[in-house]
This record gives C-alpha cells, structure tokens and sequence, in this order.
C-alpha cells in the first residue's frame, strides 16, 4: 500500500482504539461515581454527626477549664522546629547533587570555623569518598583543598548525565499492578527532570518510545488512545507524554481505591443480613 494510505489506515485505527478506550473509561467511572455518591452521602453524615459532638464536647471542656491554664497555654513558646540532617556522600556520581546543595547550605556558606566545616564535611562521607579524605591531615588549609577535590573528581557533569541516561534504560516495572505502574512513572519523572535541569532535550522520539515500551499493555493502550487525540504527532513531547501517563494511573488509582470502599462498606451489610437469615450462633 502506498505510504499516504498506509497513515491514513493507522490514524483510522488509532481513532477507533481512543473512541473504544473511552467508552471503557466512561463506563466505568459511571459504575463507580454512582455507588460512591451513596457512599459519600452516608460518609458525609456521619462525619456531621461526629463533628456536632465533638463541638459540644469541647465546649464543655472549655467551659470547665480554669482560666489560670488557659493564659498558661496561650503563653507557651512555639515548639522548635526538627533540626535538618546533612545527607551522606559514598561516592557514586549520581548521588553529588543530591549531597553538596544541602551541605553546601547548611555547612558550606555558613559563618562556622573551617575546622567545624572539615568535621562537617569528614562526618558525611562514607565509602570510597571517606577513604579518600582519610588521607588529608586535619587542618584549616586542608577543608578547602578537599572540597575543590571533591568537586573535581564527583562534579562531573557529562558523566552525571551519562548515568542519568543509564537509569532511564534501567527502569522497570516488577509487575503489571498499578502500584509497580506508578512506582515506574515517579522514578522516570525524577530521572527526566534532572535530565532537564542539566539541559538535555528529552523530547527525542527514541527517548519517549523507550519509555512507552516500560508500561504494561492497558497502560500502553490507553496512552495511545490519548496520543491520537492530537491535532498532530508533534505534539506529543515528554510534558504531553508525562501528563497522560499521570492522568491513566491516578485514574486507576481512583477506581481501585473506590472499589475498596465499596467493597468495604458492604461487607457489614453483607455480615448483617447473613445474621438476619441464620440467626445468632447457639455456642456457649
């Protein structure tokens, strides 16, 4: 068949795949919205119900406390806030960005003594790093030798990007469960954004497919379902790609979460009638 024709037959197909797939997705959010609005509604009662007596409760509370207390409690200092920890360094290159923008923050740029700083700095490395510092002698003139040591050997940029490259390849999901699915997109989405933090392009079209080819057949479906809803394949970057991966699994995610509260809510039910029929059990 000539190529034109050939296109024409695929977008045909890629139609009637995104109209199929919406019907599915319709017929099932109907199904759930309906049985969780009755759900919702009884929910929404009981929580006013719980809230009124709660109100009542801590009105008369209120009412009983001794007014010494409560210039007492409105007097109290404001807690302090959990002091930050400085992440670790073992030496992979991956991990140098992560570790020297919050140590640079906290230790780096701070007024301490350099000495402190050099603690600092000896007390977050771990594996070949820590081994390496071993080596220099513990005084003033040494922190800054290190830290320019440091930054050249681990603040390799092309080598970072290489690795970052590396971990988009390496990605995969242990199973087809949404959970593994969404696991797989939050890792992506990470590695992705540091590649373009970095200044790569991610919208290469081998890029994208490698990662389609990551998610299992139903979520693989439905992006193709979305992907021929554009007015042109163009369209379709890394943003565009992300954004509808997100849109499938959090739509799954809300389906499963409201058919186990479905699920949840008539059990009891279900235990009552049962009751009902049988009667109460006759043992001692």
């Amino acid at each position: 068949l000539p190529d034109e024709v050939k296109t024409t037959e695929l977008r045909i197909c890629e139609d009637y795949i995104a109209s199929t797939w919406d019907i599915v997705e319709e017929l099932e959010e109907l199904i759930v919205a309906m049985e969780e609005m009755r759900i919702e509604l009884q929910r929404s009662l009981e929580e006013e119900s719980a809230k009124g007596k709660e109100i009542f409760r801590t009105t008369e509370e209120r009412e009983d406390e001794p007014k010494s207390r409560r210039r007492s409690s409105m007097t109290e200092p404001p807690l302090a806030l959990p002091q930050i920890q400085i992440p670790t360094f073992s030496g992979k290159l991956e991990e140098w960005d992560t570790y020297w923008g919050p140590f640079s923050s906290i230790v780096h740029e701070q007024d301490l003594p350099v000495l402190r700083k050099f603690a600092y700095l000896l007390s977050t490395e771990t594996g070949e790093a820590k081994e390496v510092l071993g080596g220099f002698q513990f005084r003033e003139e040494n922190y800054e030798v290190a830290v320019q040591w440091l930054k050249k050997k681990y603040a390799r940029e092309e080598v970072a990007i290489e690795q970052l490259y590396r971990k988009v390849e390496e990605a995969y999901a242990k199973d087809a469960t949404t959970a593994a699915q969404r696991k797989l997109l939050d890792d992506l989405s990470a590695t992705m954004m540091q590649l373009t933090t970095k200044g790569q392009n991610v919208n290469h079209r081998w890029l994208l497919s490698t990662i389609f080819r990551k998610f299992d057949a139903t979520v693989q479906g439905k992006a193709i379902a979305k992907r021929a809803k554009l007015q042109s394949l163009e369209e379709w970057n890394w943003n565009k790609f992300q954004e509808h991966l997100e849109e499938i699994i959090s739509k799954q995610e809300y389906i499963e979460r409201s058919r186990q509260a479905i699920n949840k809510e008539e059990n009891p039910i279900r235990r009552k009638t049962n009751y009902k029929k049988e009667g109460p059990s006759n043992m001692p």
